[in-house]
């Protein structure tokens, strides 16, 4: 890996430029750079865990495997702090990023609220993340098959793309639902539904018949059935209308509606009176039962029916199971708060129900109940949300600050109030972290104040909820506050006082630059000058490219390449800084008598640099590459410097192509060292250039070319070269 060649223990990982490679980099480097960060260990959490919050989602969803993978070693608090983290995201309103979160989230089987997060997103829009969290319950041994086949009520998909099946596939799958064991026959349907063919609706229609008893089966073929519209498929639905099972009952008058089947229509006419007569005498059955599970699948099977069929219903009929002192079983109650938390709009009765059930013992119903409050718009509900701030369980108290942060801007006052309260008291820091989180997702610019005053807070996690709400609000005269902060020896503090000034752009540019210099300041300056500043930054910048410090010169050479990634300089300025460049790479590379950190950071700083050039781009910096990849010692260093060129020039893809565009340089000693270079690489594809390369005009030229041929072929071209003349 190119950027931690060389380097020592755990302690001494700068992970930033893995984490920026993991951001830019090829697929393989991006593969190489999230490896290094797992091996690297703690050190990779927190930049994974900001990259995990990105706005942009491609980048986002690359933090969720390394951190997956870091969890698994990881100590108990970090294990439960990455948990928790990833856990928050699985609400995301990206569907990519809730399906990455739901597939990892089993690697925290001990995390609590690992059962309610993902249940909640089985009522997920997204097929494909109803799918995946289906598995991970399963995975987990949460809930049963025959649960999460109710719950699987996504449009059916389109069969024409699907592969057909082959015959083998078709032959290897019907060997399966001919046996007896049931949790391999329902696989095998649902390997089914990932097919087309004439022979799956008959398919399914015999396993159905032959179903017996076996109602998770039945549950299964149905809901395939679903997907696959036929004479055949249509009448065995019809004939399900008469099964003893609610759930087969339910599923298949709601796929017969979806066929515009008037005996489904007859039927859900009917069903839509019984299952509600049904579901009141369960519900008060329920209120008073507990651990027995059958029953409390049926009452899901008819809350499932119910929703669909009398959704108005369904709000005056759950209320009633919010509360605890009457509903016995824990399972009901997050059945009613899951599903009511998904209502557009709830009446004074069951919003109240909803406040008082987030003082429930089980973290789910208060986690459903914070997010069904949020979501109305409820301000007085403020208060309720407040004291939930201080739950020992994290998902709730960021599920809470997240629903006061949808009140708006009504609840501002009260926040402030509650932050600082008139007897001169102070509310626990956890609660701060949350009314600062809240603060700033309203983004009310009238609680900039306030939010300044907690900057000073003695607790490093409400600075750093202070910071982050600064830079959403964006007032620009709490820039020079923030910036003060990045002095700070608490690496989690600068690292998100950083993210907070990048929200500001190039308003925070004069501030920083102001600072750069400074000491204790210079490094994470440049680090968020990387992120924020513009071309305008460069040459102050470019001055630290031959400080005595190595560290302070690859933070030099990061910065500008990041800032050449967002910004272009002017043809005149690029070659200015292309020399600049040039000299920084000419002194790093001549330097001896290094210690072992200093020539790590030598390579390291020499990738950067290149880096750098590839981002500049322009005939100045294609030059510079070449002559870098020709004369380059360190492997590393010469990929880096291809890719880069790969970028400035647009056509070079690989070492020995820029070596190969080497040979036809202007520059003498730039085609003897291309010539030289490619020796060393020993490619056959380097022949054909190498045999032109014979007839250079530069006598030094011809006898390096004759020399790497003889490396690569055995012959010796240079002798052959002389005989020819002789004769």
């Amino acid at each position: 890996m190119l950027l931690l060649m060389g380097c020592g223990t755990e302690q001494s990982v700068d992970v930033a430029p893995l984490v920026e490679l993991l951001k830019t980099g090829t697929g393989e480097q991006q593969e190489a750079a999230s490896k290094e960060l797992v091996a690297a260990g703690k050190p990779s959490i927190y930049p994974l865990l900001e990259l995990l919050s990105d706005s942009n989602l491609k980048l986002a969803v690359r933090a969720v495997g390394p951190l997956q993978q870091i969890a698994r070693k990881a100590g108990t608090e970090d294990r439960k702090r990455i948990g928790s983290d990833m856990a928050k995201l699985a609400n995301a309103s990206q569907a990519g990023m809730r399906l990455a979160i739901v597939k990892a989230l089993p690697a925290f089987p001990k995390n609590s609220n690992v059962p309610g997060i993902l249940i909640l997103r089985l009522m997920d829009s997204e097929a494909a993340v109803i799918s995946a969290a289906r598995d991970s319950l399963v995975d987990l041994g949460l809930v049963s098959v025959r649960f999460l086949s109710l719950v699987n009520r996504s449009p059916s998909e389109t069969l024409p793309d699907r592969p057909e099946i082959t015959e083998k596939e078709l032959a290897r799958l019907i060997a399966i639902l001919t046996e007896d064991d049931v949790a391999a026959q329902i696989d095998a349907v649902k390997q089914l539904m990932s097919y087309r063919g004439d022979e799956i609706p008959s398919l399914l229609v015999d396993v159905l018949d032959n179903a017996g008893d076996k109602a998770d089966l039945r549950l299964a073929v149905v809901n395939a059935m679903s997907s696959y519209v036929s004479r055949s498929t249509t009448d065995a639905l019809v004939r399900m209308l008469a099964d003893n099972n609610p759930g087969v009952v339910v599923l298949s008058a709601l796929a017969l509606e979806k066929r515009n089947n008037p005996k489904a229509e007859v039927f859900l006419a009917e069903l839509r009176k019984t299952t509600a007569a049904s579901f009141d005498g369960l519900a008060d059955e329920l209120k008073t039962v507990k651990g027995q599970e059958d029953r409390i699948l049926d009452f899901n099977v008819l809350l499932e029916a119910l929703a669909e069929l009398e959704p108005e219903k369904v709000k005056n009929t759950l209320t009633p199971l919010l509360d605890a002192e009457t509903t016995a079983s824990v399972y009901v109650r997050r059945k009613a708060a899951l599903l009511l938390s998904q209502a557009e709009t709830l009446d004074d009765q069951t919003a109240a129900a909803l406040r008082k059930a987030m003082d429930d013992d089980d973290v789910n119903v208060r986690l459903f109940a914070a997010e069904a409050v949020g979501r109305t718009g409820d301000v007085d509900a403020a208060e309720s949300l407040v004291e939930l701030l201080s739950s020992a369980d994290r998902v709730v108290r960021f599920s809470s600050s997240q629903a006061l942060g949808r009140l708006g801007p009504a609840v501002v006052p009260f926040l402030i109030e509650r932050a600082q309260p008139k007897d001169g008291s102070s509310p626990g820091k956890i609660v701060r972290v949350g009314i600062a989180q809240a603060l700033g997702e309203i983004g009310d610019t009238s609680a900039a104040p306030v939010l300044l005053a907690l900057l000073a807070d003695a607790e490093v996690d409400v600075r750093i909820a202070v910071a982050l709400a600064l830079g959403k609000l964006g007032v620009r005269s709490t820039v020079q506050p923030l910036v003060a902060l990045l002095n700070s020896t608490d690496d989690r503090l600068r690292w998100y006082v950083g993210n907070a000034l990048e929200q500001f752009g190039a308003t925070a540019e004069k501030p920083l630059l102001a600072k750069l210099d400074k000491e204790g300041y210079t490094k994470a300056v440049l680090e968020v000058l990387g992120r924020a500043g513009t071309t305008k930054s460069l040459n102050q910048v470019a001055e630290l490219f031959f400080d005595s410090d190595y560290g302070t010169r690859v933070a030099s050479a990061r910065s500008a390449a990041a800032i050449l990634d967002r910004h272009r300089m002017s043809d005149a300025d690029q070659a200015n800084f292309a020399a600049k460049l040039s000299d920084a790479l000419e002194e790093i590379s001549q330097e001896r008598g290094l210690t072992e950190e200093q020539q790590a950071l030598s390579v390291e700083g020499r990738a950067v640099i290149a880096m750098a050039l590839g981002r500049l781009g322009g005939g100045e910096a294609c030059e510079i590459l070449l002559g870098l990849i020709a004369r380059e010692w360190d492997e590393t260093v010469r990929v880096s410097a291809a890719v880069a060129l790969q970028r400035a020039s647009g056509k070079v893809s690989s070492t020995v192509a820029a070596l190969q565009e080497g040979l036809q340089a202007r520059s003498s000693s730039l085609r003897l060292a291309a010539a030289k270079a490619l020796g060393r690489e020993a490619k056959l594809s380097s022949i054909p250039s190498l045999v032109v390369a014979l007839e250079d005009k530069d006598e030094r030229v011809r006898m390096a070319a004759a020399l790497s041929l003889k490396k690569i072929t055995g012959r010796d071209y240079l002798k052959e070269s002389v005989s020819s003349s002789a004769k």
